[in-house]
């Protein structure tokens, strides 16, 4: 074989120069991208760090520790299961005995009336409270009632019972009846009513499953 000419030598120095460009630019890109994936990670960080966390009862001698729901003019009420207690309060921190003697104070909920349903599991009860008073307006005899959902339009409710693996189902005039009992119930803690879907979901405490019911 002769020798390359100096034009041969050029052009596969030329072609190297360029195959070295390419793979360097190649590199560049990729830290490009590399960069931007950081940049967006710490923004990312940076939002989800943004977010404060306000604590609104810091009062020890206060055990608020079970249900909690929105009433109006930015009212909330949250039950003391230890205490069988129920207090008022609001997003500035003012917070106020509502009510108190029932024996475990679980779920809460408002009806149609503005009126405030606590359940008392220990005691089988649910308790019907005027919220400005705190007095009893009625009280419903019902087995171990724990979370309360309401079907709104006509203020039936759904009521969880972990003890015996069931949901009543509580009609405006205090009767009661069974909604669903058994499987897959294993002691059903939370209930939420989904009105758009007319679905119900039902949270699991012992084998911390959440199932869609469909009403």
């Amino acid at each position: 074989m002769g020798l390359m000419t100096q034009l041969e030598v050029d052009f596969f120095t030329i072609t190297g120069i360029l195959e070295s460009l390419s793979v360097l630019e190649t590199m560049i890109l990729m830290q490009k991208e590399k960069c931007f994936t950081l940049w967006m990670l710490i923004m990312l960080s940076i939002c989800i760090c943004a977010q404060e966390v306000h604590t609104i009862i810091e009062v020890d001698s206060i055990k608020v520790n079970d249900g909690i729901v929105q009433g109006g003019h930015n009212e909330y009420y949250v039950s003391s299961f230890t205490e069988g207690s129920i207090y008022k309060f609001n997003l500035k921190g003012n917070v106020n005995l509502l009510t108190t003697g029932l024996v475990t104070s679980n779920g809460l909920y408002i009806n149609s009336y503005g009126e405030l349903l606590a359940a008392d599991p220990d005691g089988n009860k649910i308790y019907k409270i005027d919220t400005a008073t705190g007095r009893f307006l009625d009280t419903i005899s019902i087995h171990s009632p724990g979370a309360i959902a309401g079907i709104p339009g006509n203020d039936t409710l759904l009521v969880t019972d972990w003890r015996t693996n069931r949901i009543h189902k509580l009609a405006p005039d205090g009767s009661s009846s069974t909604y669903l009992s058994g499987a897959p119930l294993n002691a059903p803690v939370g209930i939420c009513y989904l009105p758009s879907e007319q679905n119900i979901l039902v949270a699991n405490f012992n084998n911390r499953r959440i199932y869609r019911i469909r009403n």
